[in-house]
């Protein structure tokens, strides 16, 4: 079964009521049908948003669906920033195909936040999910810097590009306690490739390709103050300043962590670090 029939079926199953209430699925597409998965039909955002009527913006899609609800974003370039205010899941067609960049104007994340995303939330979300996209931040040359992903509370990010960013992801906890997953991305960024803030997250990353490229400060992780964190599988490369800096009680096993200077892993105590690959066997290297 392909996609556009497993979501065909989905719908029939109930998950979208058309009629007054706030749907379970909506579908984006950008007004052309190159490379499309999810529609069957261009983009308006006076359309219904179904398969055969889709939006054509993402923030219509986000502002409309239930919560818990899933939005479907067929390939294509969409130029908007993306306000999340309530939990997700957020489909693209492929990190290849489904583009996102950022208009000329834009706005920081809702609440006491000064940070700006391409895609952002408010603040106190356990569950947004997002996935299958390409994603531009702006780099600090003349105008405000924008991070690709700000998540003010829990949910993952999963099988996207990152670029362009002063850092690639950042999830941010002011209070409770969320998971937060960064899995199988390209990231490139100027200063932190991924960032946990918060005590209440229990964050983890798997699989990820992350570059950071600032030669006065750069780090591949920033997750001293995360609740529990564990990384495995992941390329880290690039960085001046660290590649991992962790609180204690970590597990960091399994990935290749090589800068061009600082330190590999920086910490508390109680770091489980094995089978890694620094470049070197120097100690100064490696913590």
């Amino acid at each position: 079964m392909n996609v556009r029939n497993l979501i065909l079926v989905v719908m029939l199953g109930g998950f979208a009521t058309l009629n007054g209430t706030a749907q379970s699925i909506y579908f984006v597409n950008d007004q052309d049908s190159t490379g499309d998965r999810f529609t069957t039909a261009l983009g308006s955002d006076s359309n219904p948003g179904t398969v055969s009527a889709p939006f054509a913006s993402i923030q219509k899609a986000v502002q409309l669906v239930g919560a818990g609800g899933q939005v479907y974003v067929d390939a294509g370039t969409y130029t908007e920033q993306i306000t999340i205010s309530k939990n997700m899941f957020v489909y693209g067609a492929g990190c290849n195909v489904s583009v996102v960049r950022l208009p000329d104007s834009t706005a920081p994340a809702p609440g006491d936040f000064f940070e700006r995303g391409t895609f952002q939330t408010v603040a106190g979300l356990a569950n947004v999910h997002l996935s299958g996209f390409s994603i531009s931040g702006r780099l600090s040359v003349g105008l405000e810097t924008i991070t690709p992903v700000i998540i003010q509370g829990g949910g993952s990010v999963r099988n996207c590009i990152l670029k362009e960013g002063n850092q690639g992801v950042f999830f941010r906890l002011l209070s409770g306690v969320v998971n937060a997953s960064v899995d199988n991305n390209a990231i490139e960024a100027e200063f932190i490739g991924i960032n946990f803030e918060g005590s209440g997250i229990r964050a983890s990353m798997t699989n990820n390709n992350i570059r950071v490229f600032n030669s006065g400060f750069s780090a591949g992780v920033f997750a001293g103050s995360a609740g529990t964190f564990s990384a495995s599988g992941n390329s880290i490369g690039n960085y001046v300043t660290v590649g991992f800096q962790v609180a204690s009680n970590v597990s960091i096993t399994q990935n290749s962590i090589v800068g061009r200077s600082g330190s590999a892993i920086a910490g508390g105590g109680g770091i489980l670090a094995t089978c890694n690959w620094y470049g070197s066997d120097s100690l100064a290297v490696i913590q």
